[in-house]
């Protein structure tokens, strides 16, 4: 993980079928854009709350999500 790593806070959950459920955490007053490496080639990335508006591509086994100021965004990824 990348970009003002101090104020991020990520959970990851596996789930049935080999997906991931991320929860990324932003404690800061400002927006922040880290790059999360999963590990393995994803292929899809599905945001599960109302912000990021745009969708996220995955970069190999890489993601870079904007996570709002003291807030959360959920996504799954396979």
């Amino acid at each position: 993980m990348t970009a003002r790593a101090e104020t991020i806070r990520v959970a990851a959950f596996d789930l049935p079928g080999g997906g991931i459920r991320a929860v990324v955490g932003n404690e800061s007053h400002w927006y922040v854009i880290p790059e999360l490496d999963f590990g393995r080639e994803l292929s899809e990335v599905r945001v599960l709350t109302d912000y990021p508006h745009m969708p996220i591509h995955p970069d190999g086994h890489k993601v870079r999500v904007k996570v709002p100021p003291r807030g959360v965004v959920v996504m799954e990824v396979r």
